[in-house]
């Protein structure tokens, strides 16, 4: 076998002509695409970590807010608690 006649496996996509849908579809399927990967600068991964660093920011205060919500309702829960034992004490007592 003379090596010029073998065909490669994945053959080049033709790029003279602008495709529709269902033909981008079957050169997907029967040709192999390149796909096309987007540079990611320093700008943009610096800007990705301040964004970061911004979220886990803002979660912990509001984990702290949320705490102090719930200790600032101690009291109140206290005395639900202590009402209710007084209702089933005079329940109790019938």
């Amino acid at each position: 076998m003379i090596l010029s006649t073998l065909k490669p496996k994945s053959r080049p996509v033709p790029k003279s002509k602008v495709y529709n849908l269902d033909q981008i579809k079957w050169l997907k399927y029967h040709y192999i695409l390149p796909i096309k990967t987007k540079r990611v600068t320093r700008v943009e991964l610096n800007k990705r970590l301040r964004h970061k660093e911004q979220q886990k920011k803002e979660a912990e205060a509001k984990k702290l807010e949320d705490l102090s919500k719930e200790i600032d309702s101690i009291p109140e829960i206290t005395e639900e608690i202590k009402q209710e034992d007084e209702e089933k004490q005079k329940n109790m007592l019938r």
